[in-house]
């Protein structure tokens, strides 16, 4: 298995099964950006008010296969197989929720503290294993490290424009990941860690030092 992170903005996903597995699928493809269409005989409940989810009162057929990107197959044992039949011979990808080795992809379970995210996989074996592995995993993450990934964000495309060559660069960013940052997170403001941090990328491209900051009156006429 290979994982990967998939990116659904206005892709075309189709849910299979309107039953409590479906409508979380469609739910989860939803909120990841995803154009969902959920394929059930039945009517769409009164309390599924996912946004962006389109609830499709009809069986499945193949034809509304055509176009779409990926499928979750969520609903009777026996349509389940045909979906992941028929997905497999037109090359798409298919997770299967009942019998998950039978399609070509899983999705782990995913927790998520500000813009770190952490997946556990099972390969399908167990979703409440993972489910579980995942919620002591996030409990362990130090809040301060969503405020390090942030300003590492913020601070890379300054990199790649400034830092030419390759091997600096790398040397660049294993230092802004280097544990002493988090250590100063928790004992400096975000701004001054900042401030460190752009020195430190001016150091390596040769541009001049950061300024003393003044006080918010000075300058100012009293």
């Amino acid at each position: 298995m290979l994982s990967i992170e998939l990116d659904l903005t206005g892709a075309s996903v189709l849910v299979v099964g309107g039953g409590a597995v479906g409508r979380r699928k469609a739910r989860r493809a939803g909120a990841a950006g995803a154009a969902v269409r959920l394929l059930d005989p039945l009517p769409r409940p009164a309390d599924f008010d996912a946004a962006g989810v389109e609830w499709i009162a009809e069986r499945y057929a193949t034809a509304w296969l055509d176009g779409v990107f990926c499928v979750f197959a969520a609903g009777p044992a026996e349509v389940n197989a045909v979906v992941v039949a028929d997905c497999l011979a037109r090359g798409l990808l298919v997770s299967d929720a009942a019998v998950p080795e039978r399609g070509n992809f899983t999705l782990p379970a995913v927790g998520r503290v500000g813009p770190i995210g952490v997946a556990v996989s099972t390969g399908g074996a167990s979703p409440r294993l993972a489910a579980r592995l995942r919620n002591e995993l996030v409990a362990g993450i130090d809040p301060t490290m969503s405020v390090w990934v942030e300003l590492l964000d913020a601070l890379r495309p300054e990199i790649l424009r400034d830092v030419a060559d390759p091997v600096a660069r790398r040397e660049l960013f294993a230092e802004l990941a280097a544990p002493g940052w988090g250590e100063r997170l928790r004992a400096e403001s975000r701004e001054a860690v900042a401030d460190a941090m752009r020195d430190l990328i001016r150091g390596r491209t040769g541009g001049p030092p950061r300024g003393p900051r003044r006080p918010p009156d000075a300058g100012r006429p009293g």
